[in-house]
């Protein structure tokens, strides 16, 4: 069977629902076709739902990310100034032996992976503090107070 996705992006201003902290809301998303030859069907996601945060328990949370997303900059840190050393060396290895064997070969094949491994986490990292910054911005607005 043929399945089309589509993707929409909706804004949805919430601030004329009234919500507080400690509220929740469950929502679900229905869209209808305009099949004219066997009838309109419809389709109906699974039911989420938002928890509007307290605000303490938010600050809570950003505190928590911030502290962990420190600690896991300074270990990656560390990580990649080992990794940047090891190339070093295998770089200097490399002026004095112009035919590598298969041990040199694979140790530069673990050194780039560790440094993918290293972006990665970098971007993992990047993507809970992008969140973190979104939690604490809620702790500005209006619509908390």
């Amino acid at each position: 069977a043929y399945v089309a996705t589509h993707q929409i992006g909706l804004r949805w201003p919430l601030s004329g629902l009234g919500l507080k902290p400690g509220d929740r809301l469950e929502y679900f998303i229905e869209v209808f076709d305009n099949d004219g030859v066997h009838g309109a069907k419809a389709s109906r996601s699974s039911v989420f739902t938002l928890a509007v945060d307290r605000p303490a328990d938010l600050a809570k949370d950003v505190a928590s990310s911030l502290a962990t997303s420190s600690q896991q900059s300074s270990k990656l840190a560390q990580q990649a100034s080992a990794n940047q050393q090891a190339v070093k060396e295998l770089a200097d290895k490399l002026k004095f032996n112009k035919r590598p064997d298969y041990r040199f070969k694979k140790d530069i094949s673990s050194a780039l992976d560790e440094q993918q491994r290293l972006l990665d986490e970098i971007k993992t990292l990047r993507e809970n503090l992008e969140k973190a910054a979104d939690k604490a911005e809620l702790l500005n607005d209006d619509a908390l107070s």
